[in-house]
């Protein structure tokens, strides 16, 4: 909408009025061209005056606000021992986008409540900028949001070295192991080792059964025997 000013002689009556008034483009800026048509005026003295029936002025587009950025999905992962998420912005929504308006998410940080193995876990999300071809014409006023996600335990991968004894009439045997662990994580890796048969020999077979996980970070891993 626009006011029109008029400069009417003493005391006249006259009043103005406009059809149609129109910024150059929809987009924000500052100081944009309006032009302004359909010019007339009324009042008991309209009769004693001519009046341009155009004109420009200057105006202010400001942003709109974007209150919310809804539906940022985030990615189920096998665990890394970081909190790391993933996102999907496909199906992102935004509160307060006006009708025929394009926008995106352009940006987007995710994170895990924390690192361990679960099903259903919070994912934290930060950090979210707007993008897409009306992105300069919205203010964004919460920048965060939320999302469920799984972590499933990663496969732990162990590999048994027998070592040598010397005979004391039993088949119980001992191994070493390796294993595939990510970082620090504390595991400790239960198992019962033994010799096909008690009697001395060379390059026995030795077999281990029995294995399972124990310390902080077991639920992270499945291990393979």
């Amino acid at each position: 909408s626009v006011t029109l000013g008029l400069t009417a002689l003493g005391s006249d009556a006259v009043t103005a009025s406009n059809t149609s008034a129109n910024f150059s483009d929809k987009n924000v800026a500052n100081g944009k061209t309006v032009t302004v048509n359909g010019i007339a005026l009324a009042g008991a003295d309209a009769a004693n005056y001519v009046a341009n029936t155009s004109t420009t002025t200057t105006a202010n587009i400001t942003p709109a606000a974007i209150t919310n950025v809804t539906g940022i999905a985030a990615n189920n992962k096998i665990y890394d021992a970081t909190t790391v998420a993933t996102l999907n912005t496909v199906a992102a929504g935004f509160t307060g986008l006006l009708a025929g308006d394009a926008l995106t998410v352009a940006a987007a940080t995710g994170a895990f409540a924390d690192k361990n193995a679960a099903n259903g876990k919070i994912v934290n999300i930060s950090g979210i900028t707007l993008g897409g071809a009306d992105a300069g014409n919205y203010t964004l006023t919460n920048n965060t949001a939320t999302a469920t996600a799984n972590i499933t335990p990663a496969v732990l991968t162990v590999t048994y070295t027998g070592v040598n004894k010397v005979y004391d009439a039993t088949a119980t045997a001992a191994v070493t192991t390796t294993d595939n662990r990510l970082g620090a994580d504390a595991l400790t890796i239960n198992r019962t080792a033994s010799f096909a048969d008690a009697n001395a020999g060379i390059a026995k077979p030795v077999t281990v059964t029995g294995v399972s996980l124990a310390g902080a970070d077991a639920g992270n891993y499945t291990v393979v025997t």
